[in-house]
C-alpha cells in the first residue's frame, strides 16, 4: 500500500515540473529582452519545414520548462498554433505536432550565442523524424537583429560547430 502513495508523489513532482516557466538567470536579466529576440528567431527557424506542410501545432520547451508568455504571446498571429511544451504530452495524439526545444545556450562572444536544441517530429516530416535530436546552432547578433550563422553537423559521432569569424 505505500508503494501506491510513493507512486503518487513521484507522479506529482513530474507533473509539478513539466508546468514550470522557464526565466532568464540573473546574469542575463539587463539581456531578457535580446534573449527573447534570438528564441524568437530560433524558434521561427525551425517551424519552416511544417509551415509549408499543413496543419500543425508547434510546443515550446525552453532548457526543459515552458516558454515565458511574452514569448508565447509573439506567436499569436502565427499560421500555426504555438502552446507551452507542457502540454505536448497531452496533445501530441489530436493532429499533427511537432515540439521544439533549447537545451541550452551560451554566450560565445558580446554578439554571438550558441544555442543547442532541435526539433521532435513524432512520425512526420522533418530533419529529426521521430527523433529527439540536439545539435548546435550559432547565432550573431547583427543590427538589432539575430542572424543564423552556422549549424552544427554530426561527423564521427560529433558535433561540429563553425565559428569562423567569432573570434
Amino acid at each position: 500500500m505505500k508503494w501506491r502513495w510513493l507512486v503518487l508523489g513521484i507522479l506529482i513532482t513530474v507533473l509539478a515540473a513539466c508546468g514550470k516557466t522557464w526565466h532568464v538567470s540573473e546574469n542575463d536579466l539587463p539581456r531578457r529582452t535580446e534573449i527573447l529576440d534570438l528564441f524568437e528567431a530560433y524558434f521561427r527557424y525551425l517551424m519552416r519545414p511544417a509551415v509549408q506542410e499543413g496543419n500543425w501545432t508547434m510546443y515550446l520547451r525552453l532548457e526543459n520548462k515552458n516558454p515565458p508568455s511574452d514569448l508565447l504571446d509573439r506567436f499569436d498571429r502565427h499560421f500555426h498554433p504555438v502552446k507551452k511544451g507542457s502540454e505536448y504530452v497531452r496533445e501530441y495524439i489530436n493532429g499533427p505536432t511537432v515540439l521544439h526545444f533549447i537545451r541550452s545556450y551560451e554566450w560565445v562572444s558580446e554578439n554571438f550565442v550558441k544555442i543547442t536544441g532541435g526539433s521532435y517530429w513524432p512520425g512526420g516530416i522533418g530533419p529529426a523524424s521521430g527523433l529527439d535530436v540536439a545539435k548546435p546552432y550559432l547565432w550573431e547578433r547583427k543590427d538589432g537583429k539575430w542572424i543564423l550563422k552556422s549549424v552544427g553537423v554530426l561527423k564521427h559521432g560529433k558535433w561540429i560547430l563553425n565559428y569562423e569569424g567569432v573570434f
